[in-house]
């Protein structure tokens, strides 16, 4: 959701975008959101006895303040400084692809009790990724002259939600 909220918002600010810019842009995103999780699931491997335990827990805390954090930033009333500058600048994009990954990095460590389906589970998480930062971009473009949606309130609620549901479930 963070990269769909950052597609989303910075195709409304923009006039144009190229075809093959906004390819671009979606596999930066789908790349980074997809090795995330595989460094956070090696880093927490060694840690493996403590996360088994307290998995559950682990996850929603983790969902839960992202999810905070995306409404927060969702319910901010001015837009984010230089948003538009995404699609222009390959060191902001480059930038913008890791911190909106670094959530993934540490979702990583929820993966740890089922083994090496990291790589599936990362590799849905790149296609995913790929795909919601190209309907981001794509939606951006239809809605920016009539709707003024912030993406990030849904997106943090959902964060929420799957954390809640991780955590009752484990």
């Amino acid at each position: 959701m963070d990269c769909f909220s950052v597609s989303l918002a910075c195709s409304m600010q923009k006039e144009k975008i190229a075809l093959r810019k906004t390819i671009f842009v979606a596999l930066m995103f789908g790349f980074f959101q997809g090795i995330m999780p595989i460094l956070g699931w090696s880093l927490g491997l060694f840690f493996k006895s403590f996360v088994e335990e307290f998995s559950g827990w682990i996850a929603f805390f983790i969902l839960a303040f992202l999810g905070v954090k995306m409404i927060i930033e969702g319910l901010k009333q001015e837009p984010t400084e230089n948003a538009s500058n995404i699609f222009s600048s390959y060191k902001i994009l480059f930038l913008m692809a890791i911190s909106t990954s670094i959530d993934a990095m540490a979702s990583g460590v929820v993966f740890i009790p089922f083994g090496r389906q990291i790589w599936m589970a990362a590799f849905i998480i790149a296609l995913g990724s790929f795909v919601f930062s190209l309907l981001g971009i794509f939606l951006g473009k239809v809605l920016k002259s009539f709707l003024p949606f912030r993406a990030e309130i849904l997106g943090g609620v959902m964060l929420i939600l799957i954390g809640l549901k991780i955590l009752f479930n484990v």
